[in-house]
């Protein structure tokens, strides 16, 4: 059954139903019986109208747009619109007119959206001062004598205003005592101000930029700059330098003055005093890659094993104190040197990883048969790389945030020293999972995330950093 039939049917139904909804009929009254007048035929009072019309001049016309046949042509006949300006709401019934924005064609200002006017067919932004028009040479002025709209607009030079002062001061957003009024150019000029000044722009500024609203000085090299600065290139399109701190530390504001620079809200200053983007991520799967190069690389050393040699990986909690789950290794690329690579696609790194008590707090490294047994080691080889995903016990796989660690067990001279070599290594986000595990492509694992080495362990991090990341074990 339709809602029209309820409401024609049990009034009361659609006083419940309709008076909210227009129910397509009832136009949120209960519902007309025995009005038998269509649309177009004479009425003396809506009651002679069938449900869904009213009597509107002597003539039965649709009440709401929802019940019309046509609710565009409807609306722009009730709102002496044109059809395209016409909008219908297929839930209430109700007209209303689509405006255009700033840029659009208009043909009177209600047509336009809110805050702006119709200026010669299109609409135009309104403005309260002049400081607010983007364009060079526009002014903001009043669309018509008197008026008290207005809208920026080519500036006739300020000679040609009532009170030039008044006019520079509003178009340059400074006192009129700071501002004057070259009459035979129309320009207008700011006075100029010494170094150390507050200052809103360069023009205010004598021999020197404004910058941090300050007048500052420029410089041509380091030994121009007072001790903690250095004679940099400002930001900007300009060429000009000026002495900016050397580094985020002696900010007054570490933080704040390392999101000016890279213009991001997640920014920091670190403890060498470089500023960062502190990005957390999430993913599934990582690579790690060997960075290990030099002699060891080409030469033939016996039964010691240059590039990384990994005894295990692992994810636990964001402490390190509960294993969530072990790493399993989705795709490898063999290093070169004279060991190779020794992993398999789907290796779990043996049947189980290590329990955290069975790793040396100190140095990080794993013992299966005491100290002078050797675990299960696998070789990456120099240059080469693996790409691990995680699994709980269950099989599960993990997702990684920047609430988990994850610890790879990296058997360096630390664990022994006859056995490894100082070797590189840096851990990479990969984007794009599928990839990786499908066809072994290992392209999207170009996220560097934050790493730190002790002794035989890496322990990555969901966090992305922006620079050489290497760490050498």
């Amino acid at each position: 059954m339709s809602m029209r039939t309820i409401c024609s049917v049990y009034s009361l139904l659609c006083v419940l139903f309709c008076f909210s909804t227009g129910c397509g009929g009832c136009g949120g009254r209960v519902p007309k019986t025995g009005g038998t007048q269509k649309p177009g035929q004479g009425c003396q009072s809506d009651a002679d109208c069938e449900n869904g019309l009213r009597c509107e001049g002597m003539a039965c016309v649709y009440e709401r747009c929802n019940s019309a046949p046509d609710p565009l042509v409807f609306c722009a006949e009730k709102l002496d619109v044109t059809i395209e300006r016409a909008i219908c709401d297929s839930g209430t019934g109700d007209c209303s007119v689509a405006r255009s924005s700033v840029g659009g064609v208009c043909e009177g200002d209600d047509l336009c959206v809110f805050g702006s006017i119709c200026e010669g067919g299109a609409c135009v932004e309104t403005c309260v001062s002049s400081a607010s028009c983007r364009i060079e040479g526009e002014a903001c002025q009043a669309r018509a004598q008197g008026s008290s709209q207005k809208y920026c607009q080519p500036s006739p030079g300020c000679g040609a205003f009532e009170d030039p002062t008044a006019y520079c001061s509003d178009v340059l957003g400074v006192h009129p005592s700071e501002v004057s009024c070259d009459e035979e150019s129309g320009e207008c000029e700011v006075y100029q101000r010494d170094p150390g000044s507050s200052c809103r722009f360069d023009e205010q500024c004598f021999g020197s930029v404004c910058e941090d609203m300050v007048c500052t000085t420029l410089c041509e090299e380091d030994t121009d700059c007072p001790e903690n600065r250095i004679c940099e290139t400002r930001l900007g399109d300009g060429d000009e330098k000026i002495c900016q701190i050397e580094s985020c530390i002696f900010a007054p504001d570490p933080d704040y003055f390392c999101f000016q620079r890279l213009g991001d809200e997640t920014a920091y200053c670190d403890f060498d005093g470089l500023c960062q983007r502190d990005i957390s991520l999430t993913g599934q799967v990582i690579m790690v890659l060997d960075g290990s190069f030099g002699a060891p690389c080409s030469e033939n050393v016996g039964g010691r094993s240059p590039g990384l040699d990994l005894t295990y990986a692992m994810v636990t909690d964001g402490f390190g104190d509960e294993v969530l789950g072990t790493g399993r290794v989705v795709a490898f690329e063999p290093g070169a040197g004279p060991q190779g690579n020794d992993f398999e696609e789907g290796d779990p790194f043996g049947a189980s990883a290590p329990a955290i008590m069975d790793i040396d707090p100190d140095t990080g490294c794993v013992f299966s048969d005491g100290e002078d047994g050797f675990p299960e080691i696998l070789s990456i080889g120099c240059g080469g790389a693996i790409a691990l995903e995680f699994f709980s016990p269950q099989g599960a796989p993990i997702i990684l945030d920047e609430e988990k660690l994850m610890l790879i067990g990296e058997y360096g001279p630390v664990c022994d020293e006859r056995f490894s070599f100082d070797d590189v290594s840096e851990v990479y986000l990969c984007r794009d999972p599928t990839e990786v595990r499908e066809r072994q492509d290992m392209s999207s694992c170009d996220v560097l995330l934050d790493a730190e080495q002790f002794d035989g362990i890496i322990i990555a991090y969901l966090y992305a950093v922006g620079g050489d990341n290497s760490f050498g074990f």
